[in-house]
């Protein structure tokens, strides 16, 4: 059975068509008391599915977008994606990860999904290869990377997989233990092969390569294509997250002052077995990623019941564009000001404090990490000025984040000497 055909309808959206689900994340019979912080973290995607997504925007790697499974997209085993950026190419090296858009415990898919290409459209199917539908109202997230990186297709054979690793042969990966790879399975358009397991992708010091591997040890099937995508080295949108402590909920939040500052950018997301070719981990749960409070983003295990091991690592990509500030674009929405910008010595920050709350200007590098705290107190509505002097700073790219109370903003500078 092939993943199916079909045409996809003008989707409807309506806030009221969540009310059942809300009940559902709410009845005893299907609340458990220890994922209830957990679920309390995935509701406020509910208010979110009543807003306008928009399509086709392009930021730091190319297209990206959500896609939301409604009933007129929804066919059997999968659902149509219909966008102007993707339809009519069947060569787009599209990425995926699942989102929590409407979806509640119950409502989101616990298997693999993968992208198949037909009539002209790229949809999301089942990698069970069963006849059965999609939940209604889950979310994906989409990017077809384009830029800023290597996009490229891997193919299975018998030359390049040994058990349940396949490895990839390229330039972007090969003897670079600290590549980002992020993968999706592809069935193609005609003769596609299944792979109904849980992926990840690890290097091999062996083989001075990086693989694709079954995480359940299955054997990997000869003819499967993976979309490939490694952005560029040291580029601010992607970056290594990885479970900091062991925890009983089936969630980890993402810390970095990229995802931190940008709660609507689109993450992709793929299990990295070792980074830099250290240790080794796996995860045998499928994963999404949601966002707490319109603030937050989180990975989460697809059964919401599984806890994440500490030192668990996922490549995550973020399809945004930095340097520009997307989406919260312009300085007056963000309340952030630095000049000049680039600097050499001195950077003079002007920033607005909306409420009376304890409030932070700090320096990160673009990898994450914090620099230096250049003010913290308690502060009340208004504006105000600080300073940060750069001459300890080695020249290069940093953010700027201001956090003060639930407001967050960020600005990118640029330190020359």
């Amino acid at each position: 059975m092939r993943p199916g055909t079909g045409s996809m309808p003008v989707p409807a959206n309506s806030f009221f068509a969540t009310m059942p689900y809300i009940w559902a994340l709410f009845n005893p019979k299907t609340l458990r008391m220890k994922k209830q912080l957990h679920y309390a973290f995935l509701l406020s995607a509910l208010l979110m599915g009543s807003m306008p997504w928009a399509h086709a925007q392009s930021g730091y790697f190319g297209n990206f977008l959500r896609h939301q499974v409604f009933d007129s997209t929804n066919f059997n085993n999968f659902t149509i994606v219909d966008d102007a950026a993707l339809n009519g190419d069947p060569n787009k090296n599209i990425l995926i990860t699942p989102f929590a858009f409407l979806t509640l415990p119950g409502y989101q898919e616990n298997y693999p999904t993968g992208l198949y290409y037909a009539s002209g459209k790229w949809a999301i199917y089942r990698e069970d290869n069963v006849d059965s539908i999609i939940y209604p109202y889950a979310g994906y997230n989409l990017v077809n990377p384009t830029t800023n990186g290597s996009a490229f297709k891997h193919t299975a054979s018998a030359g390049n997989t040994v058990g349940n690793v396949t490895y990839i042969d390229h330039p972007s990966t090969n003897a670079k233990p600290n590549a980002l790879v992020f993968i999706t399975h592809n069935w193609g358009s005609v003769g596609g092969v299944y792979n109904n397991h849980p992926t990840g992708v690890y290097y091999s010091n062996a083989e001075s390569k990086w693989g694709i591997f079954n995480e359940d040890l299955f054997p990997f099937p000869a003819g499967a294509v993976y979309n490939v995508f490694v952005p560029d080295s040291g580029s601010p949108n992607a970056f290594v997250h990885t479970v900091s402590s062991v925890s009983a909920l089936p969630s980890t939040f993402l810390n970095n002052p990229v995802t931190d500052a940008n709660p609507e950018a689109v993450l992709i997301v793929t299990h990295n077995y070792n980074p830099g070719g250290l240790g080794g981990m796996y995860n045998t749960v499928p994963v999404g990623v949601a966002i707490k409070s319109s603030a937050y983003p989180l990975i989460y295990h697809l059964d919401h019941s599984t806890p994440f091991d500490s030192a668990m690592s996922f490549n995550v990509l973020i399809a945004d564009d930095v340097s520009s500030g997307l989406p919260n674009s312009g300085e007056a929405a963000s309340g952030l000001t630095v000049y000049p910008n680039p600097a050499a010595a001195e950077l003079s920050i002007q920033y607005e404090v909306k409420e009376a709350s304890l409030s932070s200007l700090k320096l990160y590098d673009l990898q994450g990490t914090l620099v230096e705290t250049i003010q913290q107190q308690w502060l009340a509505p208004g504006r105000y000025t600080a300073t940060a002097n750069l001459h300890a700073l080695a020249a290069g790219s940093y953010l700027c984040v201001l956090q003060s109370g639930e407001q967050l903003s960020r600005k990118k500078i640029v330190v020359v000497h």
